[in-house]
């Protein structure tokens, strides 16, 4: 069946975009005839819109592909910029400044 009911709980399967609307819980006692006897919930909103699918196999395997390359790249890219960060300036090794701030080599 289309709707089931789990203990509170209304179960909508499958779920498709004309099931979009307003639900709500209503209780009525048998016993009485009386207005009081009656109850409606708020209401609650369902909102089905179209999900993202790729039923085609040569599509998944290209989202897969482009995913795997785009870690390996960002993985990349991280490693340069460590490395570039960690690794001493080498335009100032084996030079010093003299006291009137010109450079000199050391020996």
């Amino acid at each position: 069946p289309k709707y089931t009911l789990a203990e509170s709980s209304l179960i909508i399967s499958p779920v498709l975009r004309n099931d979009s609307g307003i639900y709500y819980c209503a209780v009525a006692f048998k016993e009485s005839s009386s207005y009081a006897s009656r109850g409606t919930g708020d209401g609650t909103v369902l909102v089905v819109r179209d999900s993202f699918y790729i039923a085609h196999p040569k599509g998944k395997a290209l989202l897969c592909t482009i995913l795997v390359l785009l870690a390996l790249y960002s993985v990349a890219i991280s490693i340069l910029l460590i490395r570039k960060k960690v690794s001493p300036i080498s335009s100032t090794q084996g030079h010093t400044r003299n006291r009137e701030g010109k450079r000199e080599t050391q020996k």
